[in-house]
């Protein structure tokens, strides 16, 4: 199909809070077999919702078996979701299989609604960690599996040494974002794992990296 892809080509943007179609035969015979899900036994795909587990990282929660036809899907099973069956997929399950980004008339994805309030009330962090996860600018520094990390550095402008490290997302703030860092760093730093740090944007050789910058 023209409009298929691979899935670990979604960009978390495609996938987050996002109904999202995945060409899962391993799934469906699931939800058939051990789930009992009535079917035709016709469905190409499912229908997942993204959303982010604190411990496994990027999710899906399986909505629908659905029959996709020329890019569209013209079926849709809605019994895993009126049954509340709450089976999860890892995105790192599924990275490797078919399936697409959507774009569903507003008038099926009101049939979604509740029941994605539901997974996003349950997977809740903070207000402050929802306000970072909407900030696109360092969508390039985020882990593909666990996106509340970012790919950073910390630069010791008087030293002119720096260091690269993961960090977790806590908060936007005035001067930055907020983040504790994940990975150990050299001693000369004076930062541990878990040390907060605060994160900026800066041109360094014609490349935007995100960095905590000290003695500055």
């Amino acid at each position: 199909m023209a409009n298929q892809k691979l899935i670990s080509s979604l960009t978390f943007r495609q996938i987050y809070q996002q109904l999202v179609y995945i060409e899962d035969k391993n799934t469906l015979n699931l939800m058939k077999m051990a789930y009992e899900v009535p079917s035709k036994f016709d469905e190409t795909g499912i229908l997942a919702y993204g959303y982010i587990d604190s411990e496994e990282g990027l999710s899906f929660n399986v909505f629908s078996l659905v029959k996709m036809q020329e890019g569209q899907i013209i079926e849709f099973n809605d019994e895993p979701m009126k049954q509340k069956i709450n089976h999860r997929l890892r995105l790192e399950d599924v990275m490797k299989l078919e399936g697409q980004a959507l774009s569903l008339d507003p008038d099926i994805l009101m049939n979604y609604v509740d029941r994605a309030v539901e997974i996003n009330e349950k997977n809740f962090i903070s207000m402050e960690v929802e306000g970072v996860r909407t900030n696109e600018q360092i969508d390039p520094y985020r882990h593909p599996l666990f996106p509340d990390d970012v790919e950073c550095f910390v630069y010791d402008a008087s030293a002119h040494k720096i260091e690269a490290l993961w960090a977790k997302t806590q908060a936007i703030a005035d001067n930055g974002i907020i983040a504790k860092t994940l990975t150990p760093i050299s001693k000369n730093f004076n930062l541990a794992m878990g040390s907060e740090i605060k994160l900026n944007l800066y041109n360094v050789n014609d490349s935007i990296r995100l960095i905590h910058m000290i003695n500055s």
